[in-house]
């Protein structure tokens, strides 16, 4: 007889020992997927060319809506309109200073979002 631990065959081996065999063995599997470099498939002109344009027009877009958020909300044109000709109520909440510098606020997020995209587009392929 010797004095080393003894394994335990799969016959012996408790539910509980089996599942963390189990898992263990399918993390160590996944680790290996993860580490495996992605192919890189051939990307044509084409599709490079229609994200630079997403890119162009996403930016653009974002760049417009954040400077009318920002400068509307605090000229007279915000609440001296014909749609609050007959909701006064409606007026009172858009000339609020705390609901125009929510706006001005998200027009300020947009600008970002702009500005963020922008700084960390990269052609990898």
């Amino acid at each position: 007889m010797s004095n080393s631990p003894e394994t335990p065959t799969p016959d012996s081996q408790t539910p509980t020992q089996v599942l963390s065999t189990e898992v263990t063995q399918n993390v160590a599997r996944d680790a290996t997927h993860d580490a495996a470099p992605p192919a890189h498939r051939h990307v044509s002109n084409a599709e490079i060319w229609a994200r630079r344009m997403f890119l162009i027009t996403f930016v653009l877009l974002c760049t417009l809506l954040g400077v009318f958020l920002i400068v509307l909300p605090w000229r007279p044109e915000w609440t001296d309109n014909p749609l609050f000709l007959g909701h006064p109520s409606v007026r009172a909440v858009f000339g609020n200073p705390f609901f125009r510098g929510l706006c001005s606020g998200f027009g300020l997020l947009d600008l970002w979002i702009a500005i963020s995209e922008t700084a960390h587009y990269h052609e990898d392929f």
